[in-house]
């Protein structure tokens, strides 16, 4: 009965210290131990909190893009691609998330977000289903990640003919 009650009363202590209060119920031998814990555990707490008011909200962090991103996204030739096989990609802006587009090919509709390379191509993602949008100076393909395959290949925006007519 008495080890019971030693467990017992054990047990309360912890949750006593983990709630970050420390009651009289502690056991007389475990209270200075059962006090630093309870300081380590709000010396936690305030760095938690300074993490969190540091941080931006969940939605606003999902959205946010840096400048290296927007200035990629500001080179994105927006509009109508032909591509091979006389089908066409559409890119827009989406107005109220700055950087992102919202690519369509056949009925399928992607949200792309871009990503910086080493080479300078603009490459757009959606990480949601694995497409690839990559666009070079002479063209643009859309790939499937997932399946390695090249989705559609050639595209070329107006943007695109008139340097290819220049050079």
């Amino acid at each position: 009965m008495d080890r019971r009650f030693t467990i017992a009363m054990t047990l309360v202590a912890a949750l006593t210290v983990s709630a970050g209060s420390l009651t009289a119920q502690t056991i007389p031998g475990k209270r200075a131990q059962a006090k630093s814990q309870v300081a380590a555990g709000a010396n936690k707490k305030m760095d938690l909190e300074a993490v969190r008011t540091t941080q931006l909200a969940p939605s606003a962090a999902a959205h946010a893009i840096n400048a290296k991103l927007l200035a990629i996204a500001a080179r994105v030739h927006i509009g109508q691609a032909n591509c091979e096989f006389k089908q066409t990609v559409s890119l827009s802006a989406v107005r109220s998330t700055p950087g992102y587009f919202n690519l369509s090919f056949k009925s399928q509709h992607y949200t792309m977000v871009p990503e910086e390379t080493t080479t300078g191509a603009v490459r757009l993602v959606d990480r949601r289903s694995g497409m690839l949008w990559v666009q070079i100076p002479a063209k643009s393909m859309l790939l499937n990640q997932k399946t390695g395959q090249r989705v559609v290949d050639e595209c070329k925006h107006a943007a695109q003919l008139a340097r290819a007519g220049a050079v």
